[in-house]
């Protein structure tokens, strides 16, 4: 008689199982297609009135606001703005004007860009030196190159860190009349994150607010908003989710109930055709068969390596976070590119990027702490979960991925913003390359 352990599934249970899989992925794609159809339908200018309507804490820019720095500023200034706002990217505007509506853009740096220009500069070398040997003949001369390597990399244009990446040298932009589908279908494609949108709504209400000021000498500055505003993925899924029951309920409430496993599978079949997203101009270093890649092709970071070293597997992996894991391989945090914002040219500071990974988070997080990184910082979701529930937690979270674990906790997978936005996008209406 058979071992029961070893005994294979009959083969009408294997049918059985087919049928139910190809069941899952049709329903999906029905679904996928309802929801892009509705979308064809909304115009940008619905999500802008959304975002202004939202925009309503201390620590966001106000509705009229768009958050832009110009290319002369240092990248000092740069991180503070990023750590100030809460945001992951800045436009960069290539000459002053005094009116917001005139201005020219250079690129989107975002926090990559930042990483990109950052894990390999010379005054680490300095400053690991003088972390192994304080006192040797050299220190003072160490000590003074680390200054000036300091001064120069925190002094750095930001204009200096366009094209570190593929996307910030790439900035489209598009008009609020175009349809979201159009937004949607930019955004799931490398290598956009955010892109830039003219409010034509704003536009002609500047237009109406100077005709009202002539003849009068009070300032209607305050009355007119930017003619032009930066949407992000975040916003997009945010929109979607906010509207659910007004573009196709019924259609997102079965995507909401697919497993997260299932989403997965399907953003990296969407996804297969790409280039990286992060891809940088440089060097197009690809890395196979590393260390830092566990067996179910997530990279990860074990939990004793320096707060350093890890930005740079972020780095080389074109990726923008890496999960920090235990000596058995399960998840126990997340580092991520985010991480840098704020970061200031004391010695404290940089020398906290030479500690172990969990020490380097507890001091550039006052949130994060050794007893509750995971339940604050870390967001996992199981398997089997349902999709919805992750993106309710990444919305409810103000987070930018979700990690999947098995049942051991160990890694399997990443589910990112990108890729919950990619199921609204049917592989009919997928495309390779941006040609809008």
């Amino acid at each position: 008689m058979q071992n029961q352990a070893t005994k294979h599934p009959s083969k009408k249970l294997v049918r059985y199982m087919l049928h139910q899989a190809t069941k899952t992925e049709a329903d999906m794609l029905a679904a996928s297609r309802d929801v892009f159809d509705a979308l064809s339908k909304i115009p940008i200018s619905a999500l802008l009135a959304h975002k202004r309507a939202s925009q309503d804490t201390s620590n966001q820019p106000t509705p009229s606001q768009l958050i832009s720095v110009h290319e002369s500023t240092p990248l000092r200034d740069v991180l503070a703005t990023l750590a100030k706002h809460s945001i992951l990217a800045v436009p960069v505007t290539s000459h002053p004007v005094e009116k917001p509506e005139d201005t020219a853009f250079a690129g989107i740096v975002s926090i990559y860009d930042i990483l990109a220009w950052t894990v390999f500069q010379n005054m680490f070398d300095c400053l690991q030196s003088l972390d192994t040997a304080p006192n040797n003949a050299n220190t003072a001369e160490t000590y003074r190159n680390f200054e000036q390597q300091a001064e120069e990399y925190f002094a750095t244009p930001v204009s200096e860190l366009i094209g570190c990446t593929v996307e910030s040298s790439m900035s489209w932009t598009l008009h609020s009349t175009n349809f979201v589908s159009t937004l949607l279908q930019m955004m799931t494609r490398p290598p956009f994150h955010r892109l830039l949108v003219i409010d034509v709504d704003a536009a002609i209400e500047s237009v109406d607010v100077d005709m009202d000021k002539e003849g009068k000498t009070e300032d209607v500055s305050s009355k007119r908003r930017s003619c032009i505003a930066m949407v992000t993925q975040m916003d997009l899924l945010r929109f979607i989710n906010a509207h659910a029951e007004a573009i196709a309920p019924s259609a997102l409430a079965r995507l909401y109930s697919c497993g997260v496993e299932d989403v997965l599978a399907y953003a990296k079949r969407q996804a297969s055709s790409d280039r990286d997203p992060k891809q940088l101009r440089s060097d197009g270093v690809t890395v196979l068969n590393s260390i830092h890649v566990n067996e179910n092709n997530v990279v990860v970071v074990g939990s004793q390596v320096t707060a350093l070293q890890a930005f740079r597997v972020m780095y080389v992996h074109r990726v923008s976070a890496v999960a920090i894991v235990s000596r058995q391989g399960e998840i126990v945090a997340n580092l991520s590119a985010s991480d840098l914002r704020g970061v200031t040219g004391d010695m404290e500071c940089l020398q906290s990027f030479l500690l172990p990974v969990f020490e380097f988070l507890e001091t550039r997080s006052g949130k994060r702490s050794m007893g509750s990184l995971k339940a604050d910082q870390l967001k996992c979701v199981d398997r089997e979960h349902a999709f919805g529930h992750a993106v309710k937690t990444v919305l409810e979270e103000c987070i930018h991925r979700m990690w999947v674990q098995d049942s051991a906790e160990i890694p399997v997978g990443v589910l990112t913003v990108g890729d919950m936005l990619s199921l609204f996008v049917p592989p009919s209406h997928v495309v390779t390359e941006t040609s809008f």
